[in-house]
């Protein structure tokens, strides 16, 4: 059985969190919503740990950040 490395954490009206475990930068970080958004083809930083990220089938998708010591809840606009 394959372990996936998130968990859906709550689905709201414009976004929806999920938590990861703690890697140890931001690339590895966008391999695991690579699972879950697909392909990203580059990304750019907001403001205040909101990146925008662009897919490979030219898609947008915001992404927040909340950082703690043993994981990390990340949140995607889903509009």
């Amino acid at each position: 059985m394959e372990t996936k490395e998130y968990s859906l954490v709550r689905r709201n009206k414009g976004y929806t969190t999920f938590m990861m475990k703690n890697q140890n930068d931001i690339g590895e970080d966008f391999k695991v919503i690579e699972d879950i958004i697909g392909k990203i083809d580059s990304y750019e930083i907001g403001e205040e740990n909101k990146y925008r990220v662009i897919l490979k089938n030219n898609q947008e998708v915001d992404i927040k950040f909340n950082n703690y010591n043993q994981f990390t809840l990340f949140s995607l606009d889903v509009d």
